[in-house]
C-alpha cells in the first residue's frame, strides 16, 4: 500500500469520525432530530474541507416500532474514470473505519503506533469540526428546513457559510 492509498484512507477515516465529534459539543438539551442534522451535516462539511464532493444528504423523519426516529444518510461522490458513484459514510465504529486505521498505519507497526494514530486522527478531525463549525451549522439548518439536500446544493451552502 502506498501513501497516496494511506491518505486516502486516512481522509475516510476523518470523515466518517466528524458526525460523532460534532454532536459531543452539542448541549445535552438538543433533541435527537437537531443530534442527527448535526452529525450529518459534519460529514459534508469536513469532506469539503478535505476536497471530497458529496452527491446527497439527508436526514429524513420516521416510525420504527411506534417510536419516531430521526435517519440520517450522507453519500459522497466517489469519481472513478467511467462515473461518479455514491459511496455511503461507514459508521465510526464499523469495521471498515478500523480498517482504515490499519491501513493509516506505517508497516511493522505496533499496537502503540495505532494508538498514537488513533489519537491523531481524532485531534485532526475535531480541530477540522472546530474549523469548520458554521459550515456544520449551515448544512444543518438548510437540512432541517429541506431534509435533503444535494451536491449543487451543498456546493451553495458551503460557499455561502464560508462568505459570512
Amino acid at each position: 500500500m502506498n501513501e497516496s492509498d494511506r491518505g486516502w484512507f486516512r481522509q475516510r477515516a476523518v470523515i466518517a469520525l466528524a458526525g460523532p465529534r460534532a454532536v459531543r459539543l452539542l448541549s445535552r438539551s438538543k433533541g435527537p432530530r437537531y443530534r442527527t442534522t448535526i452529525h450529518e451535516a459534519a460529514h459534508v462539511a469536513i469532506a469539503r474541507a478535505l476536497g471530497v464532493h458529496v452527491a446527497e444528504v439527508s436526514v429524513i423523519p420516521q416510525y420504527a416500532g411506534g417510536k419516531r426516529v430521526t435517519e440520517g444518510h450522507t453519500l459522497l461522490a466517489e469519481h472513478s474514470a467511467e462515473t461518479p458513484r455514491p459511496s455511503r459514510i461507514p459508521p465510526p465504529d464499523s469495521r471498515l473505519v478500523r480498517l482504515a486505521l490499519v491501513c493509516c498505519a506505517p508497516p511493522g507497526a505496533d499496537w502503540r503506533s495505532y494508538l498514537r494514530l488513533w489519537r491523531e486522527i481524532q485531534a485532526e478531525t475535531d480541530r477540522l469540526v472546530a474549523d469548520n463549525w458554521p459550515a456544520i451549522q449551515a448544512v444543518a439548518h438548510r437540512l432541517l428546513w429541506d431534509g435533503r439536500i444535494g451536491p449543487g446544493e451543498v456546493e451553495a451552502v458551503m460557499t455561502q457559510a464560508h462568505q459570512n
